[in-house]
């Protein structure tokens, strides 16, 4: 990456090149920089931080035995886990899990994604009854929120899906297709904070769910994804993939 020691070489691309052609040069520069950046942004990202989902003791772990029986998932029920997410400027985010739900009278939280003490972007998903809500927060402003029926789903797994693009579209998907459009109307970066599963970001209110897997992405502002992390109880293969906001069938 150090520059070349040759004058000559240098002097050549600039007098025959940048003074020549300047718009094409320096749109050429800016095209070269953005790649660089984009490429050290995902090294810095695996490079720091550990991404492993955790519980702070094992008495919040997700119970995956009862009775002597194996479940068929993970049963959240005073248990949650964590996973960190760092910053991606003028990237979006997006998350799937696949639950399994059992009507209840409280409401329940599912997921929720943000930082603790800082009022940026935030995603809260849960229960109240036979309904799934999800809402959308940005810099403390009232959320934005998404009501679902999910009553035909009820005990039984369905895959749920929530993303949040940097233009400030938001999609909630439910096994595949898009049920709910929303705006923040306002721009959005993927924020430092992490993904938390079965409880609120404080990790005092619990949900009552089965879950197998979750998958975390970012969004770029042509629609593609990339994998931050994929997590579950079996080997996944997830491939990025480039999928609008108002994509009615959308895949994992």
């Amino acid at each position: 990456m150090m520059p070349t020691k040759n004058t000559d070489e240098n002097d050549a691309l600039y007098e025959h090149f940048f003074l020549k052609y300047p718009k094409e040069a320096y749109d050429l520069s800016r095209e070269i920089a953005q790649a660089l950046l984009d490429v050290f942004n995902e090294l810095y990202s695996y490079l720091n931080g550990k991404k492993d989902g955790f519980s702070p003791n094992n008495n919040f772990q997700p119970m995956i035995v009862s009775g002597g029986k194996l479940l068929d998932g993970g049963w959240y029920k005073r248990a949650f886990m964590q996973f960190p997410v760092q910053a991606k400027k003028g990237h979006g985010i997006r998350l799937m899990c696949d639950l399994k739900l059992h009507e209840t009278s409280e409401n329940k939280p599912i997921l929720n994604y943000g930082h603790r003490e800082k009022a940026k972007l935030k995603v809260s998903v849960w229960q109240s009854g036979a309904f799934i809500n999800s809402g959308v927060s940005l810099g403390g402003n009232r959320p934005v929120i998404g009501r679902i029926n999910i009553g035909m789903h009820l005990n039984r797994y369905f895959d749920y899906e929530i993303a949040v693009y940097p233009s400030g579209m938001v999609s909630i998907g439910i096994n595949g297709i898009l049920k709910c459009s929303l705006s923040l109307k306002s721009n959005v970066n993927m924020s430092e904070g992490k993904v938390i599963l079965g409880s609120n970001l404080d990790g005092k209110s619990f949900g009552d769910f089965f879950n197998n897997e979750l998958i975390i992405q970012s969004i770029d502002k042509n629609d593609r994804t990339k994998n931050l992390g994929v997590f579950g109880n079996k080997i996944l293969s997830i491939r990025p993939q480039k999928i609008p906001y108002n994509l009615i069938k959308r895949n994992k």
